[in-house]
């Protein structure tokens, strides 16, 4: 079978063009990807740096007892438990709000 040189040049250009497309893309999404995580991050560093104040009058909304200790659990939103009461570190005991989409380790 004979092959045109045109045929084959028209096949090479699209196949070259949608590789370089698809790299493109991959790359820009990557990249979306790596800003949004670092917004992540920077948004965390904010709230770890937040103090946290556990007075006598303070209590655990899930048990509902005071803080004996300094071993606590903090939520994204604020809400502040006993370690033993957080179940799921990504899910809020008390609002049942979830902060993330990853399954709890067990």
């Amino acid at each position: 079978a004979h092959w045109s040189i045109g045929l084959i040049q028209q096949f090479l250009n699209r196949a070259v063009r949608q590789s370089m497309h698809s790299q493109r893309t991959t790359r820009v999404e990557r990249m979306l990807a790596r800003g949004e995580n670092l917004q992540v991050k920077g948004a965390s560093v904010g709230l770890k740096r937040t103090p946290i104040m556990l007075w006598e009058e303070r209590y655990c909304k899930v048990c509902c007892r005071p803080f004996s200790d300094n071993s606590f659990a903090r939520y994204p939103n604020g809400e502040v438990t006993h370690v033993q009461c957080a179940r799921n570190k990504y899910v809020c005991p008390v609002t049942g709000r979830l902060f993330s989409t990853k399954p709890a380790k067990k």
